[in-house]
């Protein structure tokens, strides 16, 4: 488990990450926190977090960026830091959800869909996800079609698997297997029967969109 410095930086990377969607340099981590870490410090720090499977380099004269195993210990820590505000929160209702659903799509940049129990399907945000810089890669494109055939395919068997759970956060290979490593979906559940989800690129603003669905 992280701990120290090592979670202070890599949770510091993501956030950046989610932002600008670049190769994150040890130069901008150390003006983060105000010299108190030399980009020398935080370029061994990324060098064991690079060991450890936490981050890429995909250049040699670049910075790093996260992977999906550091993508899901980042959100993993919101859920333990909001664990009692998310607990506290009643299930969404259909009125409730199709309105977060545009309103999360044109904020976010994602895609928001609302999945009633006839399995008939209302989605918002094409144009937003679109304009995110990893929707010009061709092969994320066939994923993002991917994540949602799959998803309506298997909705029943989604709905009995997480029932009870305000939310569930799927991350890059739980959507389906390792082809769709590059995308997240987070699904909260609607009364009676139901489901919100929102799916976009793997660097998706978790804390806002957390803190948007459970009013925190």
């Amino acid at each position: 488990m992280l701990e120290g410095r090592d979670s202070k930086i890599l949770f510091a990377l993501i956030d950046a990450y989610i932002h600008s969607a670049a190769p994150v340099p040890s130069s901008y981590l150390s003006r983060k926190f105000r010299g108190a870490l030399s980009p020398a410090t935080i370029r061994n720090h990324f060098i064991r977090l690079t060991d450890e499977g936490f981050l890429e380099q995909p250049h040699t004269s670049s910075g790093r960026i996260p992977t999906e195993k550091a993508v899901r210990t980042y959100v993993d820590a919101l859920f333990d830091s909001y664990q009692e505000q998310i607990e506290d929160q009643r299930i969404l209702t259909h009125v409730m959800a199709e309105r977060m659903r545009e309103r999360i799509a044109e904020k976010y940049q994602v895609l928001a869909g609302t999945v009633s129990e006839d399995r008939s399907m209302k989605l918002s945000g094409f144009e937003q996800l679109f304009q995110s810089p990893e929707m010009r890669n061709e092969e994320t494109l066939r994923h993002v079609g991917y994540v949602l055939d799959h998803f309506m395919s298997g909705y029943g068997a989604l709905l009995e698997r997480f029932e009870g759970r305000p939310i569930t956060v799927f991350i890059g290979s739980d959507l389906a297997g390792a082809r769709t490593t590059g995308m997240s979906m987070v699904v909260a559940p609607i009364e009676p029967r139901g489901a919100l989800f929102i799916a976009g690129p793997m660097r998706m603003p978790y804390q806002t969109i957390i803190e948007e669905l459970f009013h925190i």
